[in-house]
């Protein structure tokens, strides 16, 4: 990770610069890995700079989860004592937020950290170009976060709880301190040795995490757009083919592998479990490696929230159609609603929503958040479809991708949800083996 000792920069908000004092160690023969802990006090001087909150993450090849804190800002300082395992190469990454959760500023450094308290260093935010997902595992000792998923809407709350175990799996007593990975979509605040509470803020996608001498565990939060009031119809979490109401149209795609249940110890729900979709070399257009659908009862209005991550690289179709999910209705001869990826070949592709009810099919390009899909990282996609208002609106990670008034459905009710990765329009071919993978899907109805 690059080193933000210097090149620092005026902040946008005031013209302020935002230093950031670390007392960190700078021995460079300490040796890696020492057992014992070492003091970092932070200190920043964000007076004036529009900064509410500043997040740090320290992560070490000693260090078998990256450790994360919250720094809140108070009179313009924000400051905390962070206790670190001793040793050498310990990389601080400090990310700087607005009061709207956006991600403004950032910096780094990596340095050796001496047991008790160690000697000054300082280290300057720069401008934030990137943020790299952080994904956490359990150390030594272990952590383990309940629930390990959390659904909320805003507003809500729920109780979060550590179990710290020792090297032998037995449970210990130490306190643990928690932590958001971003400063946007929940709050965390401690309740007890092992306990906090989060509350869920505005729509989007996080961690909250346990810390304790160089563990740490955590929980996903996914805070939705969905209703309020609405049946949950379906909540699946991929652990298996041909179940829990999904059901598989060709049995054939299972027995050739074009659809399997395959592993990703970092899948944001299921973890290790996920459906994977196969796009082998020499596959054509015009079709899916396999579809998983699952009916209910007629319903006038559909949510379909899912988890879904595209191989990086990946090979558009050259119709610049590339589906994901769909939802169907009981018109004649039918009506889908599709959720799809849609760019050239080579990208870059963004969402987009088609209604197949009529001739020539309807299509709702971006018209709120434009930006890209990354490819190869897990993506948090929510859909909702509604004839009672004759209105269509998507998410992507929070963000309001699409809202149209005046759309069109075919057909009286939704009856059907499936996760159909079509790719294309017909034609073209697959000169490449790219993949689509898939973790929790959570449909919610009214009638």
């Amino acid at each position: 990770m690059p080193s933000a000792l210097g090149g620092g920069r005026t902040l946008r908000a005031h013209g302020a610069a935002a230093l950031l004092l670390v007392v960190l160690a700078c021995l460079r023969d300490a040796p890696t890995g020492t057992g014992t802990a070492g003091t970092v006090v932070v200190r920043a001087s964000v007076s004036g700079s529009g900064v509410a909150t500043v997040v740090v993450r320290v992560a070490a090849v000693d260090i078998p989860a990256p450790l994360v804190f919250n720094l809140p800002v108070q009179n313009g300082v924000a400051s905390g004592s962070l206790t670190l395992p001793s040793g050498s190469q310990r990389t601080i990454v400090l990310l700087a937020y607005d009061a709207g959760g956006v991600k403004t500023d950032s910096g780094s450094v990596t340095v050796n950290i001496q047991p008790g308290t160690n000697p000054l260093l300082s280290v300057i935010l720069t401008a934030l170009v990137g943020d790299v997902p952080v994904h956490l595992s359990l150390g030594d000792p272990a952590i383990r976060v309940a629930p390990s998923l959390l659904y909320l809407k805003p507003g809500d709350t729920a109780t979060v709880a550590a179990t710290v175990f020792d090297a032998a799996g037995m449970p210990l007593s130490d306190s643990v301190h928690w932590a958001t990975t971003t400063a946007r979509e929940v709050s965390v605040v401690q309740t007890g040795p092992r306990t906090a509470l989060v509350t869920a803020l505005v729509p989007g996608a996080t961690q909250v995490v346990a810390n304790d001498k160089g563990a740490a565990g955590a929980t996903s939060v996914v805070v939705m757009n969905s209703p309020a009031g609405w049946a949950v119809i379906s909540q699946y979490d991929m652990h298996a083919i041909d179940d829990g109401g999904w059901f598989n149209v060709y049995p054939g795609a299972i027995d050739s592998g074009s659809i399997s249940v395959v592993t990703d110890t970092i899948a944001p729900r299921s973890a290790p479990y996920i459906w994977q979709y196969l796009f082998p070399v020499g596959f054509t257009g015009g079709q899916a490696p396999a579809t998983e659908y699952t009916a209910f009862a007629p319903a006038r209005d559909v949510y379909f929230a899912f988890w879904w991550k595209v191989s990086n690289p990946w090979q558009g179709h050259s119709s610049g159609v590339n589906k994901v999910v769909e939802v169907l209705d009981d018109a004649t001869p039918f009506g889908s609603y599709f959720y799809k990826m849609f760019g050239p070949p080579s990208g870059p592709f963004h969402t987009q929503v088609t209604f197949e009810t009529d001739w020539p099919a309807a299509n709702f390009p971006e018209n709120i958040d434009t930006t890209a899909i990354t490819l190869g990282v897990w993506h948090f996609s929510e859909l909702l479809v509604k004839r009672s208002d004759a209105s269509v609106r998507w998410w992507l990670d929070g963000k309001l991708k699409g809202a149209y008034s005046g759309a069109h459905y075919g057909g009286t009710r939704f009856n059907q949800a499936e996760i159909y990765p079509g790719w294309g329009g017909t034609g073209d071919t697959k000169s490449e083996t790219d993949f689509m993978w898939f973790d929790d899907a959570r449909i919610l109805a009214q009638p």
